[in-house]
């Protein structure tokens, strides 16, 4: 039941701020030093070419054109108990999401495009204020090809080495203060890692570190066929078993409904 509990925070989490990191300035190759607007710039510079590589990564901008929807199934074994989760995503940002095991449901969490609901083990809720922004950013398939439309402020920070692969940190503060960390890979361009914070049962600040690997061509899009959410000692690996790009999807099924 314990590794339950954690698996429905994980699926159902609201994303919310986590402590603030040290950025990290770009130097210029000669003596004469940058100045703070020169350093702007070019600090704004470098994250569009990261986020030209990443919409080359996942398809390139003519095919995302072209995209309309996606379904993700995976599931988990955990004490020989198979758990399903399937996501469905409309671009660019509805998405409606169902936990379930042995054939029972165990939670659902839709959003619609404005609203968000969730029923579940954990009761019924009604996302607002933050916890809606929040949710909206998690609905939005491929989110970092819609930082412009909500208005983050980016920040190229540094590189680092994710599971032995270098990658690019940026770190981007939605209009509501809370801060999010993106690690994008050198070499490919995708998104590899996905850091933010929640509160717990106690209240109490921890954070998420959401990895994506094994990264599969599907219907000319190419998506992580592994992610691993790390809390704290737990680490949860989810394997994805389908993906479909641009199938009719039922009518209501980001109908805010039971």
């Amino acid at each position: 039941m314990k590794y339950l509990f954690f698996l429905v925070v994980f699926f159902s989490l609201g994303k919310q701020l986590f402590s603030q990191t040290d950025s990290v300035s770009l130097e210029q190759k000669d003596s004469i030093p940058l100045t703070e607007k020169e350093l702007l710039a070019a600090n704004k510079a470098f994250v569009a070419n990261i986020l030209k590589d990443y919409t080359n990564a996942v398809g390139g901008e003519k095919k995302l054109k072209k995209f309309k929807n996606v379904v993700i199934k995976t599931n988990i074994v955990i004490e020989d108990v198979t758990y399903n989760i399937v996501k469905y995503y409309e671009y660019p940002n509805k998405m409606t999401k169902i936990m379930s095991s042995m054939g029972n449901r165990i939670e659902k969490i839709i959003f619609d495009g404005n609203k968000g609901r969730r029923w579940g083990v954990q009761g019924y809720k009604i996302y607002e204020k933050e916890e809606l922004d929040e949710l909206e950013y998690e609905a939005s398939i491929f989110l970092p090809l819609l930082f412009d439309k909500y208005k983050f402020e980016l920040t190229y920070d540094t590189t680092e080495y994710i599971n032995g692969n270098e990658a690019h940190r940026v770190s981007a503060v939605s209009p509501n203060k809370k801060l999010h960390q993106f690690h994008f890979s050198v070499l490919s361009g995708h998104l590899v890692r996905w850091t933010l914070s929640f509160q717990n049962e106690n209240a109490e600040e921890e954070l998420l570190i959401i990895d994506y690997n094994d990264f599969q061509m599907t219907d000319e899009y190419e998506f992580p066929h592994e992610i691993i959410y790390t809390r704290g000692d737990l680490k949860m690996k989810f394997k994805v078993t389908l993906v479909t790009v641009n199938e009719k999807l039922e009518n209501d099924i980001f109908m805010l409904i039971n």
